[in-house]
């Protein structure tokens, strides 16, 4: 394992680490926004906006899909409520990121993500979103590496 993979199986275990913040019974989330010098610029984690109750209804599918801040969403703010710029940076997430996350990864600058292979659980809904993710990632020439967990 070379240098580079070390510090990013770190990050990612980081990332796996603040997923356990969530409290998302199906599926926690964690993203850690790293900058090319290797400093953890922001973390984010799913769940309920700043200041809404973590009703339990909130968290199940299909209502959550209407209130959950996705982690690196949460991570992309958090640096704008900080005023730390994220552009040229690195996201580590612990699940591969919807679309909807993508776009907000390519407005916010970060060059990079690292996260882990996605081996499929059956919704084809993600399935979709992390087809269309990758794909403009490559178009917006942000580079994408999964590792094996």
């Amino acid at each position: 394992m070379n240098v580079s993979e070390k510090w990013d199986r770190r990050f990612l275990e980081l990332a796996e680490q603040i997923a356990g913040w969530s409290k998302d019974p199906s599926r926690g989330v964690g993203a850690v926004i790293v900058s090319a010098a290797r400093q953890i610029v922001a973390t984010g984690f799913n769940g309920l906006p700043r200041g809404v109750d973590d009703l339990p209804e909130r968290l199940e599918r299909p209502v959550k899909y209407d209130y959950v801040c996705h982690a690196e969403l949460n991570a992309i703010i958090q640096c704008a409520r900080n005023g730390v710029s994220p552009v040229g940076s690195t996201v580590y997430t612990s699940f591969s990121p919807c679309v909807q996350c993508t776009l907000a990864i390519v407005q916010a600058g970060i060059v990079r993500v690292v996260t882990y292979e996605y081996g499929g659980d059956g919704d084809e809904h993600w399935q979709v979103s992390f087809a269309k993710a990758k794909a403009v990632m490559r178009e917006a020439g942000v580079e994408y590496v999964a590792l094996r967990k």
